[in-house]
């Protein structure tokens, strides 16, 4: 969108805040990762290793963060996530990620990982490139969630849809009117 997500305005607040919030509602301490700034107020922390960027350095630094608890990946532009979905997906323990599956593609950015993905996140990192964060998934064994489950818990797909698009903007700012 070439503006900073976080703090696009969507119904008068930045859209950061609604995730925010959806998280700490599901109990989940929340940090903006990959960031030196307070965005909206909401506590942050660089990505480690400096100088790596992208969301598979960012989750790198959140399970170094978490101290052996699961990380909640979520988008800063997902504003209809769900508590819901996400106490759901911290619920299943048999898996190093759990990962909700929509149209056939895994929803890496609406997941949780688990601390013994530390090590493939970060021999990823070691390469010239940032890798993208389907490698993290290809690379770990995986809870894969799928539709008829995720129905079950009234989940419609909103909580991994993202804002990338003006058009975007503009549906969810009609959705929240």
């Amino acid at each position: 969108m070439g503006v900073d997500k976080a703090l696009v305005d969507l119904a008068g607040r930045p859209m950061i805040e609604y995730t925010a919030e959806a998280l700490e509602a599901a109990g989940c301490r929340v940090a903006v990762i990959g960031r030196s700034d307070r965005p909206a107020g909401i506590h942050s922390v660089p990505d480690s290793p400096a100088g790596r960027r992208g969301p598979v350095a960012g989750l790198s630094t959140a399970l170094r963060i978490a101290a052996g608890a699961p990380v909640v990946l979520v988008g800063v532009d997902q504003p209809f996530v769900r508590p819901q979905t996400i106490r759901h997906l911290l619920a299943v323990a048999d898996g190093d990620a759990v990962v909700p599956i929509d149209s056939g593609k895994r929803q890496p950015t609406c997941a949780v990982y688990w601390p013994n993905c530390a090590a493939i996140v970060d021999d990823l990192l070691t390469g010239a490139d940032d890798p993208p964060l389907h490698a993290v998934l290809d690379r770990v064994p995986l809870h894969e969630i799928v539709p008829d489950t995720w129905r079950s818990w009234g989940e419609d797909g909103s909580s991994w849809w993202s804002v990338n698009t003006p058009d975007d903007l503009a549906a969810a700012t009609a959705r929240m009117a």
